[in-house]
């Protein structure tokens, strides 16, 4: 069976921005998820040393007051 090479940086980018699980994300992406969670962890440690800090990403959320009708985003 070939090797096949990833776009790892690519793989964990994709996989943060989407709202799957790992074992998902690696089922549809046709990857080792032992091999996968290894690589994620690495990259997170990876980027902690680095700075300290962590990477947060805050998605807007609608929300309707039900007794009002007002939206708040």
């Amino acid at each position: 069976m070939p090797k096949i090479k990833y776009n790892w940086p690519k793989l964990m980018a994709d996989f943060e921005s989407s709202c799957q699980t790992q074992t998902a994300f690696c089922s549809e992406h046709d990857i080792n998820p032992k091999y996968f969670n290894r690589k994620l962890a690495e990259r997170r440690a990876k980027s902690l040393d680095s700075s300290g800090f962590s990477k947060v990403a805050v998605q807007p959320q609608h929300c309707v007051m039900s007794s009002t009708g007002l939206v708040i985003e």
